[in-house]
């Protein structure tokens, strides 16, 4: 079963169709599609596969990566699968405070039962899991250098 690629922008869709001056449903024609599946990219109640994000970004002469940012973080990918951190908790086995030191990028290791656990309930690929795992990380390592830089310039 196919599924929507996660992150997938619909603001960055309609602005990319107001920029060509084309409507969903002219794109929609275009790409094979139904105009009301345009419509619920258009407005996140539905993502588009790899495949018609590679047709769609064709079709507007734009990189597939304008519509989707370069990485998602933890908490936004347990979002995106419309989980609460409880719930995500209960639903994995995974201690609350594991699940959230992950998303704060504050734990150094994730064992690979934890990774595998979270991208069944998340619904995406370890190797996704562990991009976003490596996001918090670097983000909470530029706010650290960003810390420190301050306190030098004081």
């Amino acid at each position: 079963m196919a599924r929507g690629v996660l992150g997938f922008s619909g603001a960055a869709l309609r602005k990319a169709l107001a920029d060509e001056g084309i409507t969903s449903d002219q794109l929609a024609a275009e790409i094979h599609v139904s105009p009301a599946t345009v419509r619920r990219w258009e407005n996140g109640t539905s993502l588009p596969t790899v495949h018609h994000l590679t047709a769609l970004a064709n079709a507007l002469v734009r990189p597939s990566g304008d519509f989707v940012p370069a990485s998602l973080s933890l908490r936004s990918v347990r979002q995106l699968a419309g989980l609460t951190l409880h719930t995500a908790a209960v639903k994995t086995q995974i201690a609350r405070s594991t699940i959230h030191r992950l998303e704060q990028g504050s734990t150094d290791t994730a064992t690979d039962p934890t990774i595998t656990a979270l991208a069944g309930v998340y619904g995406v690929t370890e190797n996704e899991l562990r991009q976003a795992i490596d996001t918090a990380r670097t983000a909470r390592d530029r706010e650290a250098q960003a810390r420190r830089t301050a306190r030098r310039a004081r």
